[in-house]
């Protein structure tokens, strides 16, 4: 098994916003992993974001890429869902 990268939520400065596609959130960090290794699989090149939420949970968000426009990542989304047949979202936060 290839490693999986957890980062920490991107700090970006505030003038830079970056946008991604997010595939799947979830509380426990296996599944994460788990949806992660399968997209490598698959060629993509996924990491995963650990977000403190407010009632003290931590949510592991797979996502790809980072594009510096919302159209970017919008084409990749675009392709990702014609391919792989399921619905992705773009984020950038």
């Amino acid at each position: 098994h290839k490693p999986v990268l957890i980062q920490p939520a991107p700090q970006a400065p505030a003038s830079v916003e970056v946008f991604s596609v997010q595939f799947g959130s979830f509380q426990r960090e296996e599944r994460a992993r788990q949806l992660s290794e399968e997209l490598a699989s698959r060629g993509y090149h996924p990491f995963i974001t650990a977000i403190s939420m407010p009632d003290g949970t931590m949510s592991h968000r797979v996502r790809v890429g980072r594009f510096t426009t919302r159209e970017e990542a919008m084409k990749l989304a675009a392709a990702i869902e014609s391919t792989e047949k399921i619905s992705v979202f773009v984020t950038s936060k």
